[in-house]
């Protein structure tokens, strides 16, 4: 016996729809859908009219396209798998523990598949490890000792003092009288 009445299984099924219908009209308007990642790329012609920063901003703007479309692709697919768990009925059970998914949990996110618990370990789960943590596992790759590097930098860069900072006196022009 599940845990919604009817009412409440019937909004957050129209909810559901209303998603479903609003990511594939977006899809369908940015043309991405059907795209494969190496189509969408193409190639950015590179002639002598094309300055080097109009490519750049070419190239991004593509793949933020294909970001987007990739985010709403794993969006259809959880409300595609929500829809097909309330035709199952175990809709509003949390596909890791069992457990009754809250109601107010489902009203803000119809499409979630499982408790905000079970929600956190998955995502812990599936963080990218440290450059230590691959080493001490014996995946040793040296390219992130180059990434933590750059951050580094990064960072050692943003905390740098500015030149107001710095003591800089700043001499008052002299005028003459």
């Amino acid at each position: 016996m599940s845990h919604l009445t009817d009412s409440q299984r019937n909004t957050l099924k129209q909810q559901l729809l209303e998603i479903k219908n609003a990511v594939e009209n977006r899809q369908d308007k940015s043309g991405v859908k059907d795209q494969s990642l190496a189509e969408s790329y193409g190639d950015v012609p590179a002639s002598a009219d094309n300055h080097a920063a109009d490519m750049a901003t070419e190239l991004y703007d593509r793949e933020k396209a294909i970001a987007l479309a990739q985010h709403d692709e794993g969006i259809l697919d959880d409300v595609n798998e929500a829809l097909q768990r309330l035709e199952d009925g175990t809709y509003g059970y949390c596909k890791e523990t069992n457990e009754p998914i809250p109601v107010d949990r489902l009203m803000a996110m119809p499409f979630a598949l499982r408790t905000v618990e079970a929600q956190e370990k998955v995502e812990k789960q599936s963080q990218p490890a440290t450059s230590q943590e691959t080493e001490k596992a014996g995946l040793y790759d040296p390219r992130n000792e180059t990434i933590d590097r750059l951050e580094q930098e990064q960072d050692a860069y943003q905390d740098r003092p500015t030149d107001d900072e710095e003591g800089k006196i700043d001499f008052p022009s002299s005028t003459k009288e």
